[in-house]
């Protein structure tokens, strides 16, 4: 239900479904660990989109660790938002 809302630029209703599955985390059981992923994904595409550039970080961060936990193949494309995310705080930080 996230994903509906984060594609309709819906960001509080997607973020707010998406905070419903990050306790899965601590869960033994793949699928849930996999939507907590997930949800922490989209917690930092919508922070992202909000410009809250230093919790999407942390976000994309917590999705990568479960994700690489998993050996789940998102972990290329979150390494590289989150490698794109990076480079784009650092030159936003620098002065003209």
């Amino acid at each position: 239900q996230g994903e509906f809302f984060l594609e309709r630029g819906m960001w509080e209703r997607a973020a707010d479904s998406f905070h419903e599955c990050t306790p899965l985390a601590a869960s033994e059981e793949r699928r849930d660990r996999e939507k907590a992923a997930a949800a922490h994904w989209g917690l930092a595409r919508a922070a992202a989109a909000w410009n809250h550039i230093e919790e999407a970080v942390a976000e994309a961060e917590s999705s990568l660790t479960l994700y690489n936990s998993l050996q789940h193949h998102h972990v290329e494309t979150i390494s590289a938002w989150l490698d794109r995310l990076t480079q784009q705080k650092t030159e936003n930080e620098v002065d003209p």
